[in-house]
């Protein structure tokens, strides 16, 4: 019934403003916008925001294939997502990353804390269990070493067990959602992603242009590969892989003058996606 509400009411609001775009970016979102634009004459550009080849139901296959299709335009986070369409749909879509939060902390120069922090909901799409395995592995030789993770989610309990489990359960700490995040992580010595899939990690992004030094799994949708250069200014590790995982942990912790690289090369990302040049990727399809 509510949906059935805001899809009268947003078709009573584009009849009268029949001059106007409509932009949608969840996958409900998308549905409803389509119905209500329905025979009407407004232009409807719908985003996909994550892997499309895990997305199941309403977000995939032939309900949003025919919506795509339908629309005027269709804007991909990442070349990956867009090649796992149709043709047809590639046609009338484009690539547009997303851009870095205003307002972040500067970059930190100072010595960093031995502390590896995490940013993510507590969901098996984060894959927080490999995080938790690795960090097990590399903390037997750096016990100084702490992993924080921000985050909410259907997890906490087992992970909370799995620490308990690997040893790790005083060094390990569960933040829970907090508004500041970036104050809490700006001086951390190392950002860690285990994802299984991401469109392109806002987290990701916020660690990088902080000059945190970042570890992301190369998942799809190719977020991760999109923005990192391998040893340049982070590093990209196998999906699922512990022991590669917990090797880029120990090569940032025992290679500091690699770890300052990166960071400084990290930081470029302020520019190449701030809010400025990505809002003109935006109104120039709008």
């Amino acid at each position: 019934m509510q949906i059935a509400k805001k899809i009268i009411r947003l078709r009573r609001f584009l009849k009268q403003h029949q001059e106007a775009s409509v932009v949608a970016m969840l996958p409900f979102e998308t549905l409803y916008t389509h119905i209500a634009c329905i025979g009407l004459p407004n232009r409807t550009v719908f985003s996909l925001r994550n892997d499309p080849k895990n997305m199941k139901g309403i977000s995939g296959g032939i309900i949003r294939n025919i919506i795509y299709v339908k629309a005027d335009r269709i804007v991909f986070q990442t070349e990956t997502a867009k090649a796992f369409f149709s043709k047809r749909i590639q046609e009338h879509s484009c690539v547009i990353p997303n851009p870095v939060s205003k307002g972040l902390p500067a970059p930190y120069t100072g010595e960093r804390k031995k502390e590896i922090v995490s940013v993510g909901r507590l969901e098996p799409q984060k894959n927080h269990t490999l995080l938790l395995e690795a960090f097990a592995d590399i903390h037997r030789k750096h016990p100084d070493w702490k992993l924080v993770i921000y985050g909410q989610g259907s997890l906490l309990n087992n992970l909370k067990e799995l620490c308990r489990k690997l040893g790790i359960f005083n060094d390990v700490q569960f933040r829970g959602f907090i508004s500041d995040i970036p104050e809490h992580i700006a001086q951390s010595g190392m950002f860690v992603l285990a994802s299984d899939y991401e469109g392109i990690s806002n987290a990701m992004l916020e660690a990088m242009a902080m000059g945190i030094p970042c570890i992301c799994t190369d998942c799809p949708a190719g977020g991760a590969r999109m923005m990192i250069k391998d040893h340049k200014n982070g590093i990209l590790v196998p999906v699922g892989e512990k022991s590669c995982l917990a090797r880029a942990m120990l090569e940032l912790i025992e290679n500091p003058s690699l770890a300052d690289t990166l960071s400084e090369e990290a930081v470029k990302i302020r520019d190449t996606l701030s809010v400025g040049k990505i809002a003109e990727k935006w109104r120039e399809l709008l």
